[in-house]
């Protein structure tokens, strides 16, 4: 079955467009134009809030045919091929920086469950650009009733990051892998939450400093359809962006963050806003980057059972590489109930200082053009 990619393999790309936000608008509005005729066939599989939903007409067949792996054990995976350009322009030269890649990334998820309750999860990954195969995530679980506990090698509960994009939104700098221990209660349907302590790459440098990390997230629908959460993490500095990586991920105080996240959805349109933040400033970073904050907000369109249109606003402050506002569009089709195809294009500004190349030269904008095709079995 094809999942929703990570954004934490997600790679940025881009090309040269000379009316980027005009083109941008054109393509929408074409799409939309074309979305009517589209509409009108009702035959095919179903593109919502969790995928695409298809009946097997073969159901029957298969459940005659001889399982080759025991019924506690499951796999699952997905192959991703990716084209990626980017374009950015100087602010004060007329000459330009243009980089291109296509990697190719591989996942394979082994889930083993002999018992009702308890397991084991394990999410191997291959990327063609570094030649190597890791365990991007690798735990043991136990679900008693309402309860969860978890232990191993996982995702911290700050943030939601939930995209229709290729490329990673600019808050993804606050994701963060660590080895902990996590514990959660799903009160009702509506609300829970989740507590880990975890064991991070940075460290402080007083003498007896503690090892040990907390996040936190609690969640709960306002209403049917609209849900809200909110995140905490005690050290910004173990997430997967390294912002402390100059100074060798040791730092003089440590600093917390704190992300919040609203969904919205109908039948004709979800909405997504996130946004996420350091609750304090590093010492060891510039003042024009010590207190790094991002947002994001998509608006997705289905177009039709197949289709469907994603538009993105976002922006930063204080973070470095990252424009101070960005906005763009994704275009995500969905033929079959394996394959994933997806476009996509993006136009940045930065603000002054923020971005510069290895000669110190100060990028002004960026144009990124993305394509990716996902087969999930």
């Amino acid at each position: 079955m094809l999942t929703q990619t990570d954004p934490s393999h997600r790679r940025s790309a881009s090309a040269a467009i000379h009316h980027p936000l005009s083109s941008a608008l054109a393509l929408s509005l074409l799409l939309l134009c074309i979305s009517g005729s589209l509409r009108a066939d009702d035959s095919g599989p179903q593109l919502g809030n969790g995928g695409l939903e298809q009946d097997d007409p073969t159901e029957q067949e298969h459940s005659d045919t001889v399982q080759l792996t025991p019924p506690w054990l499951s796999l699952s995976g997905q192959i991703e091929a990716e084209w990626t350009r980017r374009e950015q322009r100087y602010k004060s030269r007329s000459d330009r920086d243009r980089s291109h890649e296509s990697p190719r990334v591989a996942q394979l998820e082994i889930l083993a469950q002999p018992w009702e309750e308890s397991g084991l999860a394990l999410l191997l990954e291959y990327d063609s650009e570094v030649d190597q195969l890791k365990a991007d995530e690798a735990s043991v679980f136990f679900t008693p009733g309402h309860w969860e506990f978890r232990a191993g090698k996982f995702y911290t509960p700050l943030g939601s990051y939930q995209s229709d994009f290729i490329n990673d939104a600019l808050l993804e700098f606050g994701k963060t892998r660590a080895s902990g221990l996590r514990i959660g209660y799903t009160a009702t349907e509506e609300s829970g939450f989740a507590l880990m302590l975890y064991q991070g790459e940075a460290d402080q440098s007083a003498p007896h400093a503690s090892a040990w990390d907390w996040a936190l997230a609690l969640n709960s629908f306002l209403r049917k359809d609209i849900v809200m959460g909110l995140s905490y993490q005690s050290d910004l500095a173990d997430s997967d962006a390294r912002l402390l990586s100059d100074s060798g991920d040791r730092y003089s105080r440590r600093v917390d963050a704190l992300g919040g996240y609203l969904h919205w959805h109908t039948e004709a349109l979800e909405v997504r806003f996130e946004a996420l933040g350091a609750l304090g400033a590093f010492t060891e970073l510039e003042p024009k980057m010590d207190r790094p904050l991002a947002w994001n907000l998509e608006l997705a369109h289905p177009l039709a059972q197949q289709l469907k249109l994603t538009w993105r606003l976002e922006g930063s402050r204080e973070l470095e590489d990252g424009p101070k506002l960005q906005a763009g569009l994704s275009l995500n089709w969905q033929p079959t109930e394996f394959a994933l195809i997806t476009l996509e294009y993006l136009h940045g500004r930065f603000k002054e200082g923020l971005a510069l190349d290895d000669n110190d030269q100060p990028f002004r904008r960026i144009d990124t053009l993305s394509a990716r095709l996902t087969i999930g079995f």
